[in-house]
């Protein structure tokens, strides 16, 4: 009896070392977790800036190009960024002519000024470099003579931020 009791002893420790050996069978993977955090911007801009009634008197005596100052107008861009301390606020006009952006059907032209009225060439790329801490800006849009026709016209200007 007591060779049996040895045996079973002996038959269940070699189970459960056997058992164990295949419960501490493991295999192990490691995952890499990456992230990039990049500066962002917003920009708010109103979706239309009214010009209002421009009299066909206030254009005939005035030269191809020259701006009517008297029916100027003002518009104000708002941004916001975040993880940088400067952006670019680009400028594309729909059609562009003698260096302004050109109404659709060509009766008008019309000339922007920067915060620092300094007015803007359309002829080339326009991006206006700006402190991220300077949350608003002003941009002046002043009408300019570009055919002597009567109607109703308009032009789009596409705004782009990007943080620098």
């Amino acid at each position: 009896m007591k060779y049996l009791s040895l045996y079973k002893t002996l038959f269940a420790g070699s189970l459960l070392t056997l058992f164990s050996d295949f419960a501490q069978a493991t295999n192990t993977a490691q995952i890499e977790i990456n992230a990039v955090v990049t500066a962002a911007c917003s920009i708010d801009a109103p979706a239309m800036l009214d010009m209002g009634t421009i009299p066909m008197a206030a254009l005939v005596n005035k030269e191809i190009r020259e701006e009517l100052d008297d029916y100027a107008k003002t518009f104000t861009i708002n941004t916001t960024c975040s993880g940088t301390s400067r952006y670019s606020l680009a400028f594309a006009p729909s059609r562009n002519t003698h260096h302004l952006l050109f109404s659709d059907a060509g009766l008008m032209g019309f000339a922007f000024y920067n915060p620092d009225n300094v007015r803007m060439d359309f002829s080339a790329p326009v991006a206006l470099t700006r402190n991220a801490s300077q949350e608003s800006l002003t941009i002046k849009v002043v009408p300019a003579k570009t055919s002597e026709r009567v109607g109703e016209d308009s032009a789009s200007v596409t705004l782009t931020i990007s943080p620098l």
